[in-house]
């Protein structure tokens, strides 16, 4: 793709294979999952981590940093990125906290001479979820956590000396920081168009597990532009309209759900973007349906992973990923923070 837009001198990064730029500057790519990855930046003058959204585990991280050079700069994110999925919500004060602990066991594992609070500066548009807004923190929020951390804002230049000991801060004075609005929806899908989406999805996520979703329950939505709520069941590769007086899981837009059920990698985008809102604690469906969707949409479904087993490349993938693979088994998250 990059060539055929006229690029000529292209490298491409491949996975821990460290690449050399010049005399003194490597860099080398550590992927975390289908989709993240970490970058090591190695030179003369000090090595740079840039760990960003890499939500891995503990275990993975410790076994990550023996494979690594001494740490000077690590770059973090520290505002949660996605919906969040507690019901009821936390007060802000408890989300904080929680934020904080995991930016402090990040730094814990890597143990880098600076930290630098990174890319966190963003917002929530969906209706359902600007309520999160409240619970993001400012880089100011982590001077306390520990003393590596170099608490920038946005707009601001950092200058270290040649032996890191120090180091000066430039803030600008020309940043303007967006306006915060509010998503509209301006699209409202009828219930065919609805039903072939969810066809699509269930289709996908079927051949993906090799039709093991029968066990999977009914995940339960309220459309609310359409004023029905819907029985989505993976085995079944339909949703169906149940009696308004059930009690559903969640509930969001028609343009919200096909999106989620119709694009690429809508599953992440529903995640992240939130344009739902929880009605009950019961979540087991919703978290299996959107684990399995993300693991499809990342070809890390189990027909992908057999696929791997039997070719080298696959292999290669796999083995490249050991540390998530083990420290997902070890922390015992194999669907990732579910209860109930």
């Amino acid at each position: 793709m990059l060539k055929k837009l006229g690029f000529k001198n292209i490298i491409p990064l491949y996975e821990r294979n460290r690449i050399k730029i010049k005399s003194n500057l490597w860099i080398e790519r550590y992927p975390t999952t289908g989709i993240d990855n970490m970058l090591f930046i190695k030179s003369e003058e000090g090595n740079l981590l840039n760990y960003n959204d890499c939500n891995i585990p503990v275990y993975t991280r410790n076994r990550l940093f023996k494979k690594l050079d001494k740490i000077d700069i690590l770059l973090n994110n520290f505002n949660h990125a996605g919906k969040l999925f507690d019901f009821p919500l936390p007060n802000d004060k408890e989300i904080k906290i929680r934020l904080k602990n995991n930016f402090k066991s990040t730094i814990k594992s890597f143990q880098p001479k600076y930290t630098i609070p990174f890319a966190s500066s963003h917002y929530y548009r969906a209706p359902e979820n600007i309520a999160q807004n409240s619970s993001l923190m400012d880089s100011t929020n982590l001077i306390e956590i520990d003393s590596s951390v170099i608490p920038l804002k946005v707009g601001d230049k950092i200058i270290f000396n040649d032996s890191f000991t120090d180091y000066k801060i430039k803030s600008s004075e020309n940043i303007i920081l967006n306006k915060t609005d509010l998503k509209v929806r301006d699209q409202i899908y009828s219930i065919e168009e609805l039903k072939e989406a969810s066809k699509l999805y269930c289709k996908k996520i079927n051949n993906g597990f090799m039709q093991f979703t029968f066990w999977i329950p009914p995940l339960l939505v309220k459309v609310t532009d359409l004023d029905i709520i819907i029985s989505l069941k993976m085995s079944k590769k339909e949703f169906s309209i149940v009696n308004s007086d059930e009690q559903f899981h969640i509930s969001s837009t028609s343009q919200e759900l096909w999106t989620w059920w119709n694009k690429p990698y809508g599953t992440d985008s529903f995640i992240v973007a939130g344009p739902f809102t929880l009605n009950s604690g019961k979540q087991f469906p919703l978290r299996v349906i959107l684990l399995f969707g993300l693991l499809t949409e990342n070809k890390l479904d189990l027909k992908s992973l057999f696929k791997m087993l039997f070719n080298v490349k696959g292999i290669v993938f796999l083995f490249n990923r050991r540390e998530e693979i083990l420290g997902l088994i070890f922390s015992g998250k194999f669907i990732i923070g579910m209860r109930n």
